[in-house]
């Protein structure tokens, strides 16, 4: 059976650093497009972070947004969404100064943290995790572009937020010790059991509602489309890009991927920075082509 969709993350996979698309994927995007084949960008993103870049490069899809949470149509209309119960979410948050974690909130209304200077510190120590040869310079300069792309929001106590918003995610950071987050995700995994508790890099984690994951949401959209999981192809490199690659027929971790991901995953392509995703599709279409004969 021929190859109808193609789910890729979009942070170390889609994208290169600072955001960028390469043309060759850009154009790769557009052709699988223009043969009827549904491209979704499957990303931790908002709608709004998203969208930005992919509107960039001329990139019109539907996309699953904030790890599988909500899910849009092409042209940004909202089918499906999912936050976290607002009891689990008050519980998180109560317990982040004890646990040692800067708290972000991520909801239908915006982003939110408690302040600037926990923002700067948290996504400094962040980026550094990711951009090893990141001068401090560099780092500040895009964090002050994020801020104003992103419309972040301050509130010294986010707890009233969890009343008047949905929180679709939750994000811990940390700007001194990973090993305290790793062991915060076992924990929390244990303690809640209607919760997914993930990471999009070193130096944070993420949290959603059980059914708010990349896997369901795909699986979700193809269902709602017509599609068979047996004629998708989904890519990624991070450990929250795991469930959608244990759903499709055809999944390929990126060179770059973490250990686990390229375990998770059927199939090997390139890194972010060698057209991993564009190499990827013409693999799964050939190896769909074959099946089909």
């Amino acid at each position: 059976m021929s190859l109808q969709l193609v789910a890729s993350d979009m942070d170390g996979t889609l994208l290169r650093d600072h955001s960028q698309i390469s043309p060759e994927n850009v154009a790769k995007i557009k052709e699988i497009q223009q043969l009827g084949i549904t491209f979704v960008a499957c990303t931790g993103r908002t709608l709004e972070q998203a969208r930005s870049v992919l509107d960039h490069y001329g990139i019109t899809c539907p996309l699953i947004t904030l790890n599988g949470a909500q899910i849009y149509t092409a042209d940004n209309t909202l089918e499906f969404e999912r936050p976290l119960s607002k009891e689990t979410a008050h519980h998180l948050y109560q317990n982040t100064d004890s646990l040692k974690v800067i708290p972000e909130l991520l909801t239908d209304q915006g982003i939110f943290m408690r302040s600037r200077e926990e923002r700067f510190s948290s996504y400094v120590y962040f980026y550094r995790m990711v951009n090893h040869e990141a001068k401090d310079s560099e780092i500040v300069a895009t964090l002050r572009d994020l801020e104003s792309k992103w419309h972040i929001k301050y509130a010294a106590d986010l707890k009233d937020l969890i009343d008047t918003h949905n929180v679709l995610k939750m994000t811990f950071f940390t700007d001194h010790d990973i090993a305290l987050l790793k062991a915060l995700q076992y924990d929390l995994t244990q303690r809640y059991p209607d919760i997914s508790v993930t990471s999009s890099g070193l130096g944070n984690i993420e949290i959603s509602s059980k059914e708010a994951q990349k896997g369901l949401a795909i699986a979700r959209f193809a269902k709602d489309n017509g599609i068979s999981l047996d004629r998708t192809m989904t890519i990624g490199d991070n450990l929250n890009d795991i469930s959608m690659l244990k759903v499709a027929k055809y999944s390929f971790a990126v060179g770059n991927a973490q250990l686990e991901v390229r375990q998770a995953a059927k199939h090997l392509t390139k890194t972010n920075v060698e057209n991993g995703v564009s190499l990827a599709i013409d693999k799964a279409i050939t190896m769909s082509t074959q099946t089909t004969h």
